[in-house]
């Protein structure tokens, strides 16, 4: 398996105020703890300092998700921040019934895919064409893909977001992937 893809880690910060973090990272939980100490992370943290990790686990981008949804159903939304609700201000809580429909498409996370040609197929679209049971294809090289590939079987670089059929072409892939190198150790403001 590719060493990229074990080096990442959710984590989960108490801070001041009895606020929460969930994070991801790639890098050294600890020294990821300490720029957040320092100031440079999340606007969340900036506002609420952190006082402790309380949980580092191997996990994805996607864990990070459910691992905020968890701590915003156990300590209130207005409380917790992270995954793609890191940002400090919210409208409102996260809408749960949309939610479960993304989870079972193992999409909460992926706001767009690119298909292997370059083109770009929404997360929005791929949803609507999943729920109404209509093939999903893409526009430019027009290929089509039935719900259970994209579902079940297609594998996606959460760096660049192209889509894969297979865990040995998404290693290749990450071997060369131009944006993994691009990727920025601080994802919120």
């Amino acid at each position: 398996m590719n060493s990229k893809l074990e080096l990442e880690i959710n984590y989960v910060l108490k801070l001041e105020d009895g606020k929460y973090y969930i994070g991801w990272t790639n890098k050294d939980i600890h020294l990821r703890y300490a720029e957040h100490k320092a100031g440079v992370g999340a606007g969340w943290t900036k506002k609420y300092p952190p006082t402790s990790i309380l949980k580092a686990q191997v996990g994805t981008k996607r864990t990070e998700n459910e691992l905020t949804l968890k701590y915003m159903k156990k300590y209130g939304w207005k409380n917790v921040r992270g995954g793609s609700w890191c940002n400090v201000d919210l409208d409102g809580p996260p809408n749960y019934k949309k939610i479960e429909h993304y989870k079972e498409m193992s999409l909460i996370d992926i706001n767009n895919f690119t298909c292997s040609c370059g083109y770009s197929v929404t997360t929005y679209n791929i949803y609507w064409k999943h729920y109404n049971e209509k093939p999903i294809s893409c526009k430019n090289c027009k290929i089509k893909k039935n719900k259970d590939v994209l579902v079940n079987k297609l594998l996606i670089c959460f760096y660049c977001k192209k889509l894969f059929e297979n865990q040995q072409n998404l290693n290749v892939h990450y071997d060369k992937c131009s944006r993994l190198k691009e990727v920025p150790s601080i994802r919120c403001k």
